[in-house]
């Protein structure tokens, strides 16, 4: 095989060379600072992807990078390091783990120690001296010193900087490709590299800014100021000031000027306008001047990039401060292993180091380097202690492990002495004697007057060389509630292989990944450090992800570190997800994959708010990390609020739910419903797999996800899910069949109808091992189900339920009713009529009068102050003769439509009947204030013509209007097909969310009934 290329230049094609004009946005994002301080970046010139130069406002404040900055002293804390401190000390460049100590003074501050005459005391204002002496050269040098050290800005761009050079040599660059346009006659070459290098000009003089002069006033006598600074990778830098140093550099604000204030817009608008035109005019010139723009463009990429890797030392100077690094020898080695303490890099050891070389713990606490707790308290205490005493050998990670040892132990374990026998007065044990039995010798030890018990480990009797200490478990029920990560830590220790989650690879040809308990369990220790080293104290934290098994992995690490974690849709409004934020008193987002774009938009839409990337999925799985223990009793974590969630939106705005432990506690629950003689499970939630794989299409974010991800843990199944970014799709469930003997499919109605009616000759041959089928989310197709139960051995049912209330339990119905609910007779709710006359009954929880079933009143955890909920949604019974104790969905009391003349609709009886037509992706009904019912179509091929669809759907409409009443028909000309531009709107569980949809086509709904009329 011989490889073939075109022949002559005229055969290669360039068209794409427009692109290379905007490539490289993020290369020229770095460099727009250091760039736009100086007059030079007027110069007209070619630069890489100007747009990132375009800002919809002027700027106010150069933006500074995510660190917690403290002052030890002040004990003010902030989230952001200020731009300009990031240049002089750049975070960046501290590894992982590791701890610096600088000492920042002003210049001539650092001059006073090295001559006592003409220092600037001797000209601040204030009584003249008694004797007089002549003015000497050293005077008039303070005085110069002083001004230009404290009036000046913190920050001063240098004058031959690579930028500036730059900046020269793209203008002679761009001058000679115009003098080359021109000598070989290409006029759109020519004018599209005047009207390029027009577009820096005035991109960059929208961008021109200056930092404000500021003085300060010296004084005799300055207050010391230190400040600590912990980045998102847990190194710490430490810097030693005055007052006056941190507040100038640490505490103030990187306010800025610009020199184009009244036509900042203008040349906005004006110069986006001329960049367009002159893309167009690229793409449009000769062949050689096409490359010669390539292969300038492939230049000042490369040239630009090297620029903005090069330190910020090269670009800036501080003309006003001397820094000098004072790291002691052996702290400049703490990130990496220390042999003589056996001692890994970790964050603990990275902040008692902080704390020795600070000599102070209070500002632990302020920044939130650590959470609450009383382990905590009594490892800061000995860290304070070690360091007033500069122990410089202790073992602060060690301690910590032991201390988490001593007052959690399982019951049956112990502590050997020697693991805390290396550490030295006045290492110090509380213990709490009432939940633990001890077999150690306890001697009280008064030490800078408070009350400790040591444990005298050097002078132990004989008898006990081994000491232990044991739980007390005697008030432990045998069928007690499970805390989930505790559950998930047991599964890693007695199943570690067992197969918890399996997920679909990008390419399902290539099969899944699977993932084990023991990988989990190590994913949630690593990624509960890695929270822990990112967020303050007790506030809630949000993520907002991809569907991956990432979203276990946070919502269990959250649990470890006592951090409630809201979980917004992705799907929601960026109005409602800022509304919960605020509601919940959010502060940061984290978030994966493609939510970066959403979360910096809620950035801007949320005060204060911080957004951070976790990590990937896989490098949760693989990185190696020390235990993260979380051993609370249920009694002490069992009203620990562990999961905000949300209701749906499909019936409002959405509202927080907060969810306790003893709420998760549900799923785990159900295995203690009674069981019914003759029935197959006393619950369907129980007939659920254990051990084996089962289908998981729900999103991680909605109330079934979560349920579903608590049972899998819960009960050691092996949740199944597909790709990250790909929709569950019918053909995507056949896949993932084909490659895992599934023994459960659980599905929202529209992937069940197209697994089982368009796919349903592939899927067949995989069903041999499928004993479940749940759906849950709306109706599902008769149709669907009719198949399911005549050609498969699977138990058909669905899931019911609401963020409230939770999932309700119920029985599997039978098989010639299996559209129909079966509530459980003692655990289930109270259906109650809504009216003497109607056959609709409304779904009612009221507190059990037998105190032995509250744990099957979920509600009442979610709402501790009510006695009764009302949940507003309908059912039917079932007039059957034998099946009256079975109910049938019929919607909501909101869903209900009141026509005109009073008569009253029910819309999911035509919406139900329509929703598995396979050139539908929705309908809804409308009618309210009218006198005949219409209805609203989503059409899956956004190209269908109105009449097509009609024709196509109307079979189908007219089967469904034989079955209700007249006032509740549709005629042909009440039909409104939706437009691809206006999608109907939807709740994360993939419902309609009916009064957005009929708001947002509420004028072609009125048009429809005015030419009807």
């Amino acid at each position: 095989m011989v490889l073939e290329f075109p022949n002559s230049h005229n055969d290669w094609k360039l068209d794409a060379v427009g692109l290379l004009a905007v490539i490289g946005e993020t290369t020229t994002e770095t460099c727009v600072e250091p760039m736009t301080v100086s007059y030079l970046c007027l110069l007209p010139r070619l630069i890489p992807a100007p747009q990132a130069l375009i800002r919809p406002n002027r700027r106010l404040a150069l933006s500074g990078v995510n660190a917690t900055v403290t002052g030890i002293y002040q004990g003010i804390v902030k989230h952001q390091l200020s731009y300009t401190a990031n240049q002089l000390c750049p975070i960046a460049n501290l590894a992982p783990f590791s701890v610096r100590v600088l000492c920042i003074k002003y210049r001539e501050d650092a001059s006073r120690n090295k001559s006592s005459v003409g220092r600037a005391k001797d000209i601040e204002p204030g009584p003249p001296p008694p004797l007089h002496r002549r003015t000497t050269f050293k005077d008039v040098k303070a005085v110069i010193i002083h001004n230009y050290v404290y009036a000046q800005p913190v920050m001063v761009a240098k004058n031959i900087s690579p930028h500036n050079i730059l900046s020269v040599a793209s203008c002679l660059l761009t001058i000679g490709l115009l003098v080359w346009a021109i000598i070989i006659g290409d006029g759109p070459a020519t004018l599209a590299i005047i009207l390029l290098a027009i577009t820096t000009t005035l991109f960059c003089a929208a961008s021109l800014w200056r930092l404000p002069q500021t003085t300060v006033s010296s004084r005799a006598t300055v207050p010391d100021g230190d400040v600590i600074i912990q980045t998102r990778e847990g190194a710490f830098l430490i810097i030693k000031c005055n007052e006056d140093v941190s507040r100038r550099l640490y505490f103030g604000t990187d306010d800025v000027f610009q020199l184009v204030t009244t036509g900042f817009s203008s040349c906005i608008g004006f110069g986006t306008v001329v960049f367009m035109v002159a893309v167009i005019l690229m793409g449009n010139s000769t062949w050689t001047m096409q490359a010669a723009l390539a292969v300038t463009y492939l230049l000042l990429n490369a040239v630009y990039w090297f620029v903005a890797v090069m330190p910020s030392s090269t670009h800036w100077e501080f003309p006003a401060f001397q820094i000098d690094d004072i790291t002691p020898s052996d702290v400049k080695n703490a990130h990496l292993y220390d042999e003589t303490r056996n001692c890994s890099p970790s964050f603990i050891n990275s902040l008692w180091i902080a704390i020795l070389e600070s000599r102070r713990v209070n500002w632990v606490r302020k920044s939130g380097a650590i959470p609450e707790g009383d382990e905590w308290d009594q490892w800061l205490e000995l860290a304070k202690r070690n360091a007033l005493n500069n122990n410089r050998t202790w073992s602060a990670t060690k301690a910590r492990e032991d201390i988490a040892k001593a007052s959690r132990l399982d019951a049956g374990e112990t502590v050997d002495a020697s693991r805390i026998r290396h550490h030295k007065l006045p290492y110090v044990y509380v213990v709490n004697q009432r939940r633990y039995n001890c077999n150690i010798k306890w001697s009280a030890l008064f030490t800078y007057d408070l009350f400790y018990l040591q444990i005298n480990m050097g002078f132990l009797s004989s008898d006990l060389d081994s000491p232990s200490i044991t739980r007390d478990k005697s008030d432990t029920a045998d069928r007690e509630p499970r805390l989930l990560p505790q559950v998930l830590d047991d599964l890693a220790s007695t199943d570690p292989h067992h197969v918890l989650g399996m997920a679909a690879k990008v390419d399902i040809s290539e099969g899944l990944n699977s993932y084990t308990a023991l990988q989990f369990s190590q994913a949630v220790n690593y990624t509960a450090h890695w929270l822990e080293s990112q967020v303050d104290l007790s506030h809630t934290i949000a993520y907002i992800g991809i569907h991956d098994f990432r979203y276990w992995i946070i919502e269990l690490a959250a649990m470890k570190i006592g951090h409630p974690l809201l979980l917004p849709s992705p799907r929601n409004a960026l109005p409602n997800t800022s509304s919960l934020l605020e509601v919940t008193n959010c502060n940061v987002v984290f978030y994966s994959g493609n939510c970066k774009e959403q979360s910096i938009l809620l950035k801007s839409l949320v005060t204060g708010l911080q957004i951070v990337e976790v990590p990937e999925l896989e490098d949760m799985i693989n990185t190696p990390s020390k235990p993260f223990l979380y051993n609370k009793t249920w009694q002490e974590a069992k009203d620990d609020v562990v999961l905000v969630v949300h209701t749906s939106g499909s019936t409002g705005a959405p509202k927080p739910i907060y969810y306790t432990n003893k709420v998760l506690s549900f799923m785990d629950s159900s295995r203690l419903n009674p069981s019914i003689p003759g029935r197959f499970s006393p619950c369907v939630y129980t007939m659920l797999p254990t051990k084996k794989p089962f289908l998981s299409s729900m999103p991680f974010f909605h109330l079934s996800g979560i349920f579903f991800g608590i049972h899998t843990i819960f009960f050691a199944a092996t949740a199944v899910i597909g790709p990250p970014n790909a929709p569950p799709t019918g053909k995507l469930v056949v896949e993932i069949a084909s490659k895992v003997e599934l023994d459960g499919l659980v599905m929202v109605p529209s992937l069940c109808d197209s697994v089982f009616n368009e796919y349903r000759d592939e899927i067949l041959p995989f069903l041999g091992s499928v004993r479940q089928v749940c759906w849950f989310g709306g109706p599902l197709a008769s149709s669907t189900g009719d198949w399911i139960v005549n050609n498969t051995k699977a138990h058909l049912w669905q899931a019911f339920g609401s963020t409230e209330v939770g999932p309700y339990f119920m029985l599997e119905p039978p098989k010639s009713h299996w559209n129909y609910m079966e509530f459980h007779p003692t655990t289930g709710p109270t259906l109650e009529q809504i009216a003497p006359d109607s056959e609709l009954y409304e779904v009612v929880t009221r507190k059990s009068p037998d105190p032995n079933l509250d744990w099957s009143r979920m509600v009442f955890d979610v709402f501790p102050e009510i006695d009764e909920w009302r949940s507003k949604d309908l059912m039917s019974k079932c007039k059957d003769p034998g099946f009256e104790h079975l109910w049938q969905f019929e919607g909501r009391l909101d869903d209900i439509i009141i026509l005109s003349n009073a008569l009253k609709v029910n819309p999911l009886h035509i919406e139900a009947k329509l929703q598995s037509h396979p050139a539908l992706k929705g309908a809804l009904v409308f009618g309210r204030d009218h006198t005949k019912c219409g209805i609203l179509l989503e059409p899956k091929d956004p190209k269908i013509t109105r009449d097509a669809l009609v024709e196509e759907v109307w079979p189908a409409l007219e089967a469904a209007n034989s079955l209700i009443p007249e006032h509740a028909r549709v005629s042909k000309d009440h039909i409104v097909v939706g437009s691809p531009e206006k999608p109907f709107q939807r709740a994360s569980k993939g419902t309609i969310v009916r009064s957005l949809t009929t708001k947002e086509y509420e004028s072609e709904i009125e048009e429809m009934y005015s030419a009807v009329a």
